[in-house]
């Protein structure tokens, strides 16, 4: 299975006042892994933007099970991989790792939609075959 990856730091505007991030953070973090996804799927081209001509696209379902807190100042990697695709969307597998393991695991179904209509559009041709290539390599 390929698994994406990003190395980032839990910084000051991550935490509380106690230095624990908050769980937004984990959301951005994540976020930033599935578009590094889609952009090394790519090589960096606007295919691998989140928003394609009319096309944008969207997560419609997340799952998120949080493990322990990252704190201020630890280094962590966010490990992102194709798990299931279909014709209209595709699930995400993700997880953010801390000094201590697994801080954050989370789940997340990604559509596309028509930024004009707002409605739900298959998977372009090309993301698809791209992540479907993906699939295959396991």
């Amino acid at each position: 299975m390929r698994i994406f990856k990003i190395e980032d730091r839990v910084y000051l505007s991550d935490t509380d006042a106690g230095g624990i991030a908050y769980h937004k953070s984990y959301f951005n973090w994540t976020e930033h892994g599935r578009t590094e996804l889609l952009r090394e799927l790519f090589n960096g081209t606007e295919m691998g933007s989140t928003i394609l001509g009319d096309l944008a696209c969207v997560v419609t379902t997340i799952e998120v099970d949080y493990k322990y807190p990252l704190r201020l100042d630890d280094l962590l990697r966010v490990e992102s991989r194709i798990s299931q695709l279909g014709r209209v969307s595709a699930i995400i597998e993700q997880e953010v790792i801390g000094p201590e393991g697994t801080a954050c695991s989370m789940t997340a179904k990604i559509a596309y939609i028509s930024r004009t209509t707002k409605r739900p559009m298959p998977l372009p041709p090309q993301v698809h075959a791209a992540m479907e290539a993906v699939l295959e390599s396991i």
